[in-house]
């Protein structure tokens, strides 16, 4: 089974990308998902990352106060190494056991849609990675929208991710994901077709 990474900035579109990959028979899983089902209480990564970051990381019900964790985690470099660590080989571990599951089942490509592909190494079990990428005012645009922070958190958010020319260097294949682009599918059918002869 092929192994297709898709990666970019925030509000780049890659979960509408994964979607039309998934209409033609690819299926994808979303790592930021994942990270909040790896997150829940009992599982070891949150027990790690209590470890780590204490109880003031926690909710009264006893969940991760996902802001509370991300404040400690972005104070400075070492916490926000720790949380990558911890995270990335927990995420991972259930994106392998997922994908498994998909090459028994018979698929002949699935993907994982990770934001960090690259820093986490993840890239490294990808036969083919996909970069989705879109201007600066229509990634703010879809943000304000789908996650209803401010343009300061937008800020710090995109501030700690790569610059376009990142991927654009590092992926086998782009998907320019604009405001108005009409031509998404067939893009989509021109990576599959490529993806085919491998």
């Amino acid at each position: 089974m092929i192994v297709i990474g898709i990666t970019g900035r925030s509000g780049s579109g890659k979960g509408y990308v994964c979607e039309i990959f998934s209409r033609k028979g690819i299926p994808s899983i979303d790592t930021d998902a994942v990270t909040r089902l790896v997150y829940e209480p009992g599982q070891a990564c949150y027990q790690e990352l209590v470890r780590e970051f204490g109880g003031e990381i926690l909710k009264s019900d006893g969940e991760i106060d996902r802001a509370a964790l991300f404040k400690k985690a972005f104070s400075d470099k070492e916490s926000y190494s720790a949380l990558n660590s911890i995270a990335h080989r927990h995420v991972l571990d259930y994106c392998r056991k997922w994908l498994k599951e998909k090459s028994d089942a018979g698929f002949d490509a699935a993907i994982v849609d990770a934001p960090l592909l690259f820093e986490s190494g993840f890239d490294r079990e990808c036969d083919v990675t996909v970069a989705v990428v879109s201007d600066d005012k229509t990634r703010r645009k879809r943000l304000l929208k789908r996650d209803s922070v401010t343009e300061s958190d937008i800020e710090k958010r995109l501030s700690k991710q790569r610059v376009d020319s990142f991927y654009l260097e590092k992926c086998t294949y782009i998907v320019y994901n604009m405001e108005g682009q009409n031509d998404l599918d067939e893009q989509v059918d021109k990576i599959i077709n490529c993806i085919k002869n491998i």
